[in-house]
């Protein structure tokens, strides 16, 4: 059994996400050849219940329908469709959920099975729930187009759970695109891109509002069901999440990448090579960090810009300014 979920590790199953686009090209037109060419799978595969893809298989998918389908609108088509979906014990834990917060909760523990290739993370304070996600393995190109469909899975599955148009708003890091109209018609008016960071909030009285009343001996057999599935999986974490967990919780004494190397039982040069293989480096992870806990010291601590300079180790306000 694998330590952590790696780009080259199979652990996606091809019945959850990758045969719903399969199955939304295929009503386009597109060949199922052109399509799967370069994953290494056929079309059998995609429709079996038991065959698992790992995500370097599942992107070439993603690039291969882009390409093929050429149109703005199949990310959220893609979304529409996503959640619950029909994956035993997490996308129960979805139905059953008697409000947005418990939903949340549960998407998050059944991450690796509702949202394989990038990970969601739920952040909740006095005013506000926040549910962002990061590339866990390299999606590079293809990671707005996971992001758009991540965030309107949840749009489409709240709305209907709560029987109304919640109010959410959207920040996304990728420049606004030509084609805002879908963007306006999945998600409302209040998108914003350009932004710091790639997330979507909603005010938190929304989080506890009540959808339904579901026993909760029946909430504790959807969470079983989905720990049971998890631990059959190859491994539970991405390489990448862990890497950033640590890093993230040591931001403020900037570790290095040979302390982080020590901390993961690799050696310097392997954790580099990991790093490649996933499309990153370890100054990107470091630097990613940085401006995530930036932005809560500023935004959430209210400190000064010279005191979060302090605080990450920047020679002086200035260098801190130009970095952030």
């Amino acid at each position: 059994m694998s330590t952590w979920l790696e780009r080259d590790i199979k652990f996606i199953a091809a019945s959850g996400q990758p045969s719903v686009l399969v199955d939304v090209c295929l009503q386009r037109g597109i060949d199922s050849h052109r399509l799967l060419n370069g994953t290494g799978l056929f079309l059998e595969h995609v429709l079996s219940d038991s065959v698992l893809m790992n995500a370097e298989q599942y992107l070439k998918l993603i690039q291969n329908a882009c390409v093929l389908l050429n149109s703005d609108d199949t990310p959220f088509l893609l979304g529409q469709r996503w959640l619950p979906g029909a994956q035993g014990g997490p996308s129960l834990a979805l139905k059953l959920a008697n409000n947005l917060q418990q939903a949340l909760e549960a998407f998050i523990v059944g991450k690796a099975v509702l949202s394989p290739v990038i990970t969601p993370h739920l952040v909740v304070d006095e005013h506000h729930g926040y549910l962002y996600w990061q590339d866990s393995f390299g999606a590079a190109g293809n990671y707005p187009f996971l992001l758009v469909a991540s965030m309107v899975s949840i749009v489409a599955f709240s709305r209907r759970q709560a029987n109304q148009q919640l109010p959410w708003k959207f920040y996304f890091r990728h420049d606004a695109p030509e084609f805002l109209e879908q963007y306006w018609v999945h998600l409302g008016l209040e998108v914003h891109f350009n932004q710091p960071f790639d997330v979507m909030c909603i005010p938190r009285q929304w989080l506890v509002q009540c959808w339904q009343q579901s026993t909760v001996s029946a909430q504790q057999v959807a969470l079983a069901q989905t720990q049971q599935q998890l631990q059959k999986l190859p491994a539970q974490q991405a390489l990448l999440e862990e890497i950033r967990h640590f890093i993230l919780s040591n931001v403020e004494g900037h570790p290095s990448l040979d302390t982080l190397a020590a901390a993961l039982n690799f050696s310097p040069a392997t954790l580099k090579r990991k790093l490649k293989k996933h499309g990153s480096h370890y100054q990107q992870q470091l630097d990613s960090a940085r401006l995530q806990h930036a932005l809560y010291l500023l935004t959430k601590q209210k400190l000064s810009c010279e005191q979060v300079a302090n605080r990450l180790c920047f020679h002086d306000t200035a260098s801190f300014r130009r970095s952030f």
